[in-house]
């Protein structure tokens, strides 16, 4: 059912349902949602309880089965279907560009449209000209919702723009991304000890060149942990401090912007690059140069058996951006819900790459990641590292790294911090 006008805003948590006898849904107690979310969200594939708030003085034991969605009585053998109702922190909206791809709307648009849906419901129309991208131009934009799975929570619609008369295809879906882009950063005392270990190496790792494609192995040359030739007056990794960094404006008429500027373009439709910022942190080049290398001795021996690749993340605040070129990425930050595992999460494309950073000026900015992803197997929910390369072997070695599907990834996952090095900063302006 449509939520009606002036509908109560959702509760903070999610709700979790039982079907009746009457085939109606009726809610847990509030106490009994935490005890299922609680499980739910630890990755498991059910759980056995006799703690739950109607069964006090009978002590039955219920078998939740996440898989099903179904409740079973153990003692009658009666099984009920259950449900969740997710919040809306848990979705997004979309628009599909003229590609036929869904693209996330901004954060304060997707609290406008949310709200639109709750007061508005299934096929009443609502308009407004207050949407982000529409500062300046003043156009009427219309939407009307036609679908709503009710228990998925998903919708569907149509917004026009009723000057133009262009209409685009919206919807409210589960968020592509399950990692959370809050915030980053390692202690100090753990970056300071990763350091003095780094220096204390013999190893030697191979510092790049320019990257090519995103998502196609970049050429490198043979170096040591010091930064690449490419950055401006390098600090030595032996005289690298912990949190230094600077980031240095890539020439737009250099081969290294055009580079970065092409592969940017051709993944994100419509959008003009503004600037490229270089972000030069010797310390933290270090620590992936090393962790590099170590991949290439595991793997054969050379540095394409690192399987580099240029990936996009997004943060969405400007304290967040600062921290991962600081102190780069924390897979401690990672949702532990992540359908593919517990660790940090890298797009091919723009638009797969979760929440960007909004600047005043109306421009986006993102960060292009070089990943060392090596070996890689499907992931899958609740893990907090890659799976074995022999499963009869689960306590050798594994893989290096995790993606959404073998064949044709468009995610790549890393559990390991310095398996990731954010290399540029790109501004850019999004479609019209």
């Amino acid at each position: 059912m449509a939520p009606k006008k002036k509908t109560k805003p959702e509760s903070a948590g999610p709700v979790w349902q039982v079907m009746g006898d009457d085939g109606k849904w009726t809610p847990f107690p509030e106490a009994d949602s935490v005890t299922i979310e609680k499980q739910f969200r630890s990755g498991a594939a059910g759980f056995i309880t006799s703690d739950l708030s109607f069964n006090k003085g009978f002590d039955s034991k219920y078998a939740f089965n996440f898989a099903k969605m179904t409740q079973t009585n153990m003692d009658s053998n009666k099984t009920r279907d259950i449900s969740r109702i997710a919040p809306a922190s848990e979705f997004e909206w979309e628009w599909k560009d003229d590609m036929g791809k869904f693209v996330g709307f901004y954060d304060d648009d997707c609290a406008l449209l949310e709200k639109l849906w709750r007061e508005n419901g299934l096929n009443k129309p609502a308009q407004t000209k207050a949407l982000s991208f529409n500062k300046g131009f003043g156009s009427q934009y219309e939407f009307t919702f036609t679908t709503h799975d009710d228990k998925a929570g998903t919708v569907g619609g149509s917004q026009v723009n009723k000057d133009s008369g262009k209409v685009r295809d919206v919807r409210r879906s589960r968020k592509k991304q399950p990692w959370d882009a809050a915030s980053y950063g390692m202690t100090a005392a753990d970056a300071t000890k990763k350091a003095e270990e780094v220096k204390a190496a013999a190893a030697v790792a191979a510092a790049p060149a320019p990257p090519s494609a995103a998502g196609a192995t970049p050429t490198a040359d043979k170096g040591s942990l010091d930064a690449p030739k490419t950055w401006q007056s390098p600090v030595p990794f032996a005289q690298a401090k912990l949190g230094e960094f600077t980031e240095t404006d890539l020439d737009s008429t250099s081969l290294e912007f055009a580079s970065v500027a092409g592969d940017f373009a051709a993944s994100c439709p419509g959008c003009k690059v503004v600037g490229i910022r270089r972000v030069q942190n010797s310390m933290l080049w270090g620590f992936y140069a090393l962790n590099r290398q170590q991949m290439v001795a595991r793997n054969g021996g050379s540095l394409a058996d690192a399987t580099e690749k240029m990936l996009y993340i997004g943060v969405d605040s400007l304290p967040n951006l600062k921290t991962v070129c600081r102190l780069g990425f924390d897979v401690r930050m990672a949702d532990a819900n992540g359908i593919f595992g517990q660790g940090l999460y890298f797009a091919r494309k723009v638009h797969d790459a979760g929440k960007t950073l909004a600047k005043p000026n109306g421009n986006r900015e993102m960060i292009v990641a070089r990943v060392s992803c090596g070996k890689y197997a499907t992931g899958s929910k609740g893990i907090r590292r890659p799976p074995p390369l022999d499963p009869s072997k689960p306590t050798m070695a594994l893989y290096d790294s995790c993606v959404d599907n073998v064949k044709s990834p468009s995610v790549h996952i890393v559990f390991s911090n310095n398996q990731a090095y954010p290399e540029y900063i790109v501004e850019y302006s999004p479609p019209s």
